[in-house]
């Protein structure tokens, strides 16, 4: 999968193309306030909600752009590494 431009701390750089977060239309500047209804500090917060789920789930995330806010249902997929 080529890059578009994913996180650090809470603000996305890079969305993977093909990817769970760009099917959810994220964008790359996005800001992440949430995970599932719990607030996010850190990449750590996202991944320790992300590993409450399992490959085929969805996570809502609370995304910030251009200063609205609004959610994104993200499908997790397998991992290609």
């Amino acid at each position: 999968r080529r890059q578009r431009q994913m996180c650090i701390r809470d603000r996305i750089y890079t969305v993977s193309e093909g990817g769970g977060a760009e099917e959810a239309g994220l964008l790359p500047g996005d800001v992440l306030l949430r995970a599932d209804g719990q607030t996010l500090h850190s990449i750590h917060d996202l991944m320790a909600v992300r590993r409450t789920h399992l490959v085929g789930d969805t996570m809502t995330l609370t995304v910030l752009r251009d200063g609205q806010t609004f959610d994104a249902d993200v499908p997790l997929y397998a991992s290609e590494d």
